[in-house]
């Protein structure tokens, strides 16, 4: 078969195209192509050029970047976890702060597994982990700080069952008093 090489250069074949293509992509030049020499030497080129591209692939790295994203906010959310089941008394406060620890922890996954250079390994780092996933840290290490039926009222960081009130009676109740007692000792300094 005659190939018309006017259009295409000195000895390269109508492909050639899509092979430079490819070995412009690999960091190859359309000069290496033209200097391959024959078919073997195109061969060996084409070996060189997968190689290079499955060298250069993203996906592995991708999966170990994703991996070390998800290891270090799982690593604080498990201290968080562990620091709340701890605490001899859950406040409200407490309780708040370590759904946002758990919160900011999340974010920090859903931020760098969720960047588009990541690719669907960090679309699976984040699927994986949310509500319903294969690891749902949601039910792990959110609802049982979320869901603690022993969750008391504080003011001031004090929490109001620490101060040993009898049943029936809300410290609302004793602020008149309180008060009272505050303006007759000043009164009386």
């Amino acid at each position: 078969m005659y190939v018309d090489q006017s259009s295409y250069g000195v000895g390269v074949l109508p492909f050639a195209g899509a092979v430079a293509t490819k070995a412009a992509t690999a960091g190859a030049t359309k000069g290496v192509l033209a200097a391959a020499g024959g078919p073997i030497g195109l061969a060996i080129f084409g070996v060189t050029i997968g190689l290079q591209l499955l060298l250069s692939r993203r996906g592995p790295r991708q999966k170990q970047a994703t991996t070390n994203i998800a290891n270090e906010a799982q690593r604080h959310m498990v201290s968080n976890l562990e620091a709340w089941r701890s605490e001899p008394v859950h406040t409200v406060e407490l309780q708040q702060q370590a759904l946002g620890n758990f919160e900011m922890a999340w974010q920090y996954l859903v931020k760098n597994c969720g960047d588009p250079a990541m690719g669907k390994p960090g679309q699976n780092c984040i699927s994986e982990r949310d509500r319903g996933g294969q690891y749902d840290w949601w039910a792990e290490y959110y609802d049982p700080i979320a869901q603690d039926s022993g969750i008391v009222e504080s003011i001031g960081g004090v929490a109001l069952a620490d101060l040993g009130l009898p049943a029936g009676i809300q410290l609302s109740d004793l602020l008149l008093p309180a008060a009272l007692v505050g303006v007759a000792v000043a009164v009386s300094l």
